[in-house]
């Protein structure tokens, strides 16, 4: 095992503009989703048995929201950092590889 670090940072770039992509995906298909629960909720009847199956399903879909809207953002953080990630390494690279040319 070494004690440093590569990276292939064409690979890695495009994979993290996959990450993005996905994210985007992610975010487009969720907030269709959303709009999916909220015609569900507007359809649940008023009477006795329509009522006890709101007390249901609005707590499950709250839950499925609240877990639900964290996934879109954290593959924004992902690409975000992996976009970083790249650039510091590309950068770190091209000073010590002038460094090194100064020797």
């Amino acid at each position: 095992m070494s004690d440093f670090l590569q990276m292939w940072t064409e690979g890695t770039a495009q994979h993290v503009a996959r990450v993005a992509d996905v994210g985007r995906t992610l975010t487009t298909g969720w907030e269709g989703a959303k709009s999916t629960i909220d015609g569900a909720v507007s359809g649940i009847g008023g009477d006795s048995v329509g009522q006890a199956f709101a007390t249901g399903f609005l707590a499950a879909s709250q839950a499925v929201r609240a877990a639900c809207d964290q996934v879109p953002p954290g593959f924004e953080k992902l690409a975000t950092g992996g976009a970083q990630c790249v650039s510091h390494y590309e950068t770190t690279a091209a000073t010590q590889a002038a460094q090194l040319n100064g020797l």
